[in-house]
């Protein structure tokens, strides 16, 4: 069980599988790109789905509101605009534990929310907040209606999520659901477990000896960046499988983990802990790249 929550189970800590063993297994492996990519079994002809970050953002509209927030920002209050209201409270430590820097904090925040109360009181900011909600409902609404197309109803469905935690934010990344994902399944009645991720995006799900890396690169593709980068979704089996999605290869591995778990045999020895017959997982040699920025357009 996961520590601190409750109604997470990991499924090898199940003792009766009974009830699972009739239903369809779908693995997901959770991430930042693709939310959630699914599969339904371990080989190519598994049927796939995938829910990305990229879609959730345009469904739910999310740039479009915060672009229209920002262009109302620069309105100016006291021979300031908002943002620079803001920047000013940013510079103080709301978590610090020295009481003197909380109170300046505490003071600071009192202050500027005096002075924006009128600005933030106005209409527009309570429907783009009751409008994001709504398409963000809309849009995982309609996530679990294609997921049940493809897979099924949740009666004849066990959910196996990777344990993906995100510990630390990722620089320019959006945050992005974790256990509200799983939470998601939960509330549509599918029956969701967590399993430990250990070697799955490492590890060939092909040869199941091989050990996967990336290194294809590429030029960076965002219009601001100049120089190479290393593709994140791509990786390369060691052992001369080719070339893997990383989603679909974690996804695959976890499969195999959960099916052996729901079937009563051994976690497969490659993704196992104890496992030391696969040798070290040695670096390759690194691809060089560059990396250097132009001045971000507004």
């Amino acid at each position: 069980m996961k520590k601190g929550l409750s109604t997470e189970t990991y499924i090898h800590e199940l003792t009766d599988y009974t009830q699972l063993q009739n239903k369809k297994i779908v693995a997901i492996d959770p991430g930042k790109c693709d939310l959630i990519y699914c599969v339904d079994n371990d080989k190519k002809e598994a049927n796939k789905f995938r829910y990305s970050q990229d879609q959730r953002r345009k469904e739910t509209k999310k740039k479009k509101y915060s672009k229209i927030q920002l262009e109302l920002k620069k309105e100016k209050i006291n021979g300031k605009t908002i943002i620079e209201w803001e920047t000013e409270l940013s510079k103080l430590n709301r978590k610090s534990l020295n009481i003197q820097k909380f109170k300046e904090y505490i003071q600071k925040k009192s202050k500027i929310n005096n002075i924006l109360y009128k600005f933030y009181e106005t209409y527009i900011f309570r429907k783009l907040r009751l409008q994001s909600y709504r398409n963000t409902k809309k849009s995982e609404q309609k996530m679990i209606n294609q997921f049940k197309k493809v897979f099924g109803n949740e009666k004849d469905v066990v959910v196996c999520f990777g344990d993906y935690e995100q510990k630390q934010h990722m620089k320019f990344k959006e945050a992005t659901k974790g256990k509200g994902m799983r939470t998601l399944f939960r509330k549509a009645g599918f029956q969701t477990y967590l399993v430990d991720e250990f070697r799955t995006s490492c590890m060939c799900s092909n040869c199941e000896i091989g050990i996967c890396k990336k290194t294809m690169v590429r030029k960076n593709p965002k219009p601001y960046r100049t120089g190479n980068i290393i593709v994140h979704g791509l990786i390369c089996c060691k052992n001369g499988c080719g070339y893997w999605n990383r989603d679909v290869n974690g996804a695959t591995n976890i499969y195999k983990i959960a099916y052996n778990a729901i079937n009563n045999k051994e976690r497969p020895n490659y993704l196992s802990r104890s496992n030391k017959s696969s040798g070290s997982l040695d670096e390759l040699p690194k691809p060089k790249f560059t990396r250097s920025v132009k001045s971000k357009p507004f």
